[in-house]
């Protein structure tokens, strides 16, 4: 995608899908950065990840979160 959209534009593609696959993850403790996926790793080097297998995982109590 990165091909035909700025970067902008490709991250919140990107949090919109993943709003669409997880829902909210804040009320499990997992808040969001304030900038897209694509912007971090740029910026720092490096991204959060979040698979389906750990999200089910929070969402069912197997992992707590802590701060």
């Amino acid at each position: 995608m990165m091909k035909w959209f700025p970067l902008w534009l490709v991250d919140r593609i990107l949090v919109s899908m993943a709003n669409m696959v997880f829902g909210n993850t804040e009320k499990y403790g997992l808040k969001r950065p304030t900038e897209g996926p694509l912007q971090l790793k740029n910026s720092d080097g490096k991204t959060p990840v979040l698979d389906l297998g750990t999200m089910e995982k929070i969402k069912s109590g197997e992992i707590k979160l802590v701060p």
